[in-house]
């Protein structure tokens, strides 16, 4: 006899079920969620971390009127929708951080290597939002707020794990209050070996791995009653693999390459927030700086006895070798810049594009 256990879980994140609950999206400031008059959830940091998310992707599949696509596994280009917008029409903020990318069509958000870490809470607003966060928040606002002050002058927490394909998990993160000063900080790092992005029951052996460097600053500095200063930082350096070789003739089925993608964001925030008469009039002067770097890489190696051939049945048989076949990539000799449809050439390497 064999039993069977089913479990489902649903994830409480409607904010205004809990009027005690404070959220800053909906109008920027400090407002009663149920004072808001707005759609609005809240996931918290326990809710984080008793499901175990590690990209914040995964946590956002969980909310109402949230539309997540990833392209393959954790680290491919991930988008995300609110109420049926297109994902360019969806503004992602981390600790007040735009994290949309201006080099896409639709300066959709980098959401792909955000993971789970340090974070305070996540609020999703739902429905347009110009007035307050610009005409791209069409579709919603989703605000990702870190840790940042405490109880105590300093509080560690810190978790490692590990599983199949060589995968490891490291987060650690620090908070705390020390005088005038409010802080919290976080560093995280995973990598995983993957598998092949193309069908292995194709003959291909070669696995896509992922890594993922990321860390986070917000710090408060209190320098009067009416008077403080907002820094913030957030750091992501990623690596991930894919396969785009593919054959020129039916059923053009994907093969090992040796491609890869890197993702470089770092961003900063600076702010100076200050109360006029008694408190009824708050200003904040602030400037945020967002370089970012996504160059993808692609190496093919081909055989050089296929270089030779003339006839056109040969030459589309060179186009997709297998990589049984394949010669190793130290016998490759590379040229840079694209190679035209009807050249076989040993290797391309193609120089920084947005994907």
């Amino acid at each position: 006899m064999r039993t069977f256990l089913f479990c489902t879980t649903l994830l409480a994140t409607a904010a205004l079920a809990d009027p005690e609950i404070v959220v800053v999206t909906a109008t920027r400031t400090p407002q009663p969620a149920a004072k808001t008059g707005e759609s609005i959830s809240v996931i918290p940091a326990q809710e984080i971390k008793t499901f175990q998310f590690v990209p914040v992707s995964d946590a956002l599949e969980f909310t109402p009127g949230v539309a997540i696509n990833r392209n393959g596994p954790m680290g491919q280009p991930t988008t995300i929708s609110l109420r049926g917008a297109e994902s360019g029409q969806t503004v992602v903020l981390i600790d007040g951080i735009r994290l949309n990318d201006p080099s896409t069509t639709d300066e959709e958000s980098i959401l792909g290597d955000v993971l789970a870490n340090q974070i305070a809470r996540i609020e999703i607003l739902r429905g347009p939002q110009s007035t307050l966060w610009g005409s791209d928040a069409i579709g919603g606002v989703v605000n990702i707020i870190t840790q940042r002050g405490g109880d105590t002058p300093f509080a560690l927490n810190a978790s490692a794990e590990g599983g199949s394909y060589d995968t490891y998990h490291l987060n650690a993160g620090a908070n705390g209050t020390s005088g005038a000063v409010e802080y919290g900080v976080g560093a995280n790092f995973i990598h995983s070996n993957g598998i092949s992005a193309a069908d292995k029951r194709n003959g291909n052996p070669e696995t896509d791995g992922y890594t993922n460097l990321g860390l986070t600053a917000n710090t408060r500095i209190h320098l009067g009653s009416d008077v403080s200063l907002d820094l913030r930082g957030y750091y992501t350096d990623a690596r991930v693999d894919f396969d785009d070789n593919s054959g020129f003739v039916p059923p053009f089925l994907v093969a090992d390459s040796f491609a890869y993608n890197t993702n470089r964001l770092a961003a900063g925030y600076a702010g100076l927030n200050f109360d006029l008469f008694g408190g009824l009039l708050k200003n904040r002067v602030a400037v945020t700086a967002t370089p970012a770097a996504r160059p993808i890489s692609n190496i093919r190696a081909w055989p050089t006895s296929r270089r030779t051939t003339s006839s056109p049945s040969a030459r589309r048989a060179s186009a997709s070798p297998s990589p049984a076949t394949a010669s190793p990539p130290s016998s490759a000799t590379a040229t840079t810049g694209a190679t035209p449809p009807s050249t076989a050439s040993t290797a391309s390497i193609r120089g920084p594009s947005a994907r």
